[in-house]
């Protein structure tokens, strides 16, 4: 079954796969690329459909420590790597591998009740704003690798999604995110906040009822939209690279090429 996300986001993301610049950079130190011990970029899932079946968008923090299934050919393209990226995602998702994807279970549940996983996937957005693992799982993340890494990818993503809810889980995602807000001028107004989906946030009484309050409103938000995210017009994109993505199929072999354009 199609689990990749929609081209245009790929688009922002396949150069973190490249590796990303910043490894010898602003995060040296910080995030590790080591694939085959399943550090790389990973925890995104959704927009399975087009940017227009987009209604929501929900931040994380960072992904934890690579489970031990979670590994990378070392010679694997950036396509490859992404498809079994997302397959590794959606699998935890789906089983409820632990606590914090049980809980993303249920807030897909209060933003989108009575819908399958798969459907509510293809309205919902799920990304972290630092695409790699920090240091110490759950730790802190130095505020110049957080900032180059969103400026680099969560920015692109937010603008891609003009217009749309967006929730914030969690103290380290809500800080990175309130630092874009004069970057994108519409972002205040579509910025919700909550608790963490991960323990420890997720451990406090107010956990659930920040949840509730966060999803009622961003659909309160939707509703007062003079269109409704869902049927939105596409937004400006980046001028498409001259290349073309090709989609991986389950298996890790190449199938369609889908055009950028």
């Amino acid at each position: 079954m199609h689990r990749l996300p929609n081209i245009e986001l790929l688009d922002i993301l396949e150069p973190a796969y490249a590796p990303c610049e910043a490894f010898h950079g602003a995060c040296a130190g910080t995030a590790t690329w080591l694939p085959q011990r399943g550090h790389a970029p990973r925890g995104f899932l959704g927009a399975t459909g087009r940017v227009d079946d987009i209604e929501l968008v929900l931040l994380v923090a960072e992904p934890g420590n690579p489970h031990a299934h979670s590994r990378f050919a070392p010679d694997l393209l950036p396509q490859s790597m992404i498809a079994q990226a997302v397959d590794d995602t959606y699998r935890c998702f789906r089983d409820g591998a632990d606590l914090f994807h049980r809980n993303m279970r249920h807030i897909l549940d209060l933003a989108f009740p009575g819908l399958a996983l798969d459907d509510q996937l293809r309205r919902a957005w799920i990304t972290n704003t630092y695409l790699c693992s920090a240091p110490e799982e759950a730790g802190s993340v130095p505020a110049a690798a957080s900032i180059a890494c969103a400026s680099t990818y969560l920015q692109a993503q937010l603008e891609l999604l003009a217009r749309r809810p967006v929730i914030a889980l969690g103290r380290k995602a809500s800080a990175r995110v309130k630092r874009l807000r004069s970057a994108i001028p519409d972002l205040a107004d579509r910025l919700f906040f909550a608790y963490a989906a991960s323990p420890p946030g997720c451990n406090h009484r107010g956990a659930y009822p920040s949840w509730s309050a966060a999803t009622k409103g961003a659909q309160q938000y939707v509703q007062s939209s003079p269109r409704s995210a869902s049927r939105l017009a596409m937004p400006h994109r980046r001028p498409p690279r001259h290349i073309c993505y090709r989609e991986v199929t389950a298996s890790g072999t190449f199938g369609r090429t889908i055009p950028r354009s």
